[in-house]
């Protein structure tokens, strides 16, 4: 592939059938029936077009990243993929929620060892920082599993490759981008790679700053002291 410069933009409508050309490329072992439909990335573009991001190439599409807003409880807890989404069509989307869900990030085959990845996971964070939430949750794929499925349960698959003992194509890519396994999911997504478990991954807003209670100003208070006391308000207003 070219080594011209990789343009990030919001996703568009109109990206949408290069997109499902993409999941086909990026995900070669998934089955087919289970990839996007159109409706369901239209949904993402309706229901939060602010969280999704696309990658291309002089004007070819090479990777994307799409996100839901849920609260982090919700997140936090045992869960599949088709439910947190809603089945892919972003029925979930809570635009109150305080921890940013990925759904997806995928990188053409052709255009992997660019940094296309890590530049759309610090996209995300850059969403995170901006909207103050507390985190960004995914569920993980671990396709190297299939290797060692034989010999070993998921969650000592990802111990051993927390403890730096093997090297798994997604995961310890998302561990140099500072993200933290809380716990491991089975039947999270059809996926025969990683024989249906995901990693529950986490990464924590440092800079989160929790709403505090402002006391109304006294009747008596001076106007340039209302002034004030309005501007703070309206810096810890979402």
């Amino acid at each position: 592939m070219t080594k011209s410069p990789v343009r990030y933009r919001a996703m568009r409508k109109e990206d949408v059938p290069e997109l499902i050309r993409l999941e086909a490329a990026s995900f070669p072992g998934i089955p087919p029936e289970r990839h996007w439909i159109p409706a369901m990335l239209e949904a993402h573009v309706d229901k939060f077009p602010e969280g999704q991001f696309v990658a291309e190439i002089d004007g070819r599409l090479v990777g994307s990243a799409t996100t839901l807003l849920v609260p982090l409880a919700a997140a936090l807890t045992p869960h599949k993929w088709r439910e947190i989404t809603g089945g892919g069509y972003l029925t979930t989307h809570d635009p109150s929620g305080d921890a940013l869900y990925g759904t997806e990030v995928m990188v053409h085959p052709d255009a992997r060892r660019r940094g296309i990845g890590r530049h759309l996971y610090e996209l995300r964070k850059d969403l995170i920082r901006r909207r103050n939430l507390r985190a960004f949750v995914t569920g993980g794929r671990i396709p190297e599993y299939v290797k060692h499925a034989g010999e070993m349960s998921a969650s000592a698959y990802v111990r051993s490759v927390l403890r730096g003992e093997r090297t798994d194509r997604t995961l310890t890519p998302q561990l140099r981008s500072g993200m933290t396994v809380a716990g491991v999911m089975p039947a999270y997504i059809t996926d025969p790679n990683s024989r249906n478990w995901a990693t529950l991954l986490v990464w924590w807003n440092l800079d989160y700053e929790a709403p505090t209670s402002l006391t109304p100003a006294a009747p008596s208070a001076r106007a340039g002291d209302s002034a004030t006391a309005k501007a703070q308000r309206a810096g810890h207003d979402r």
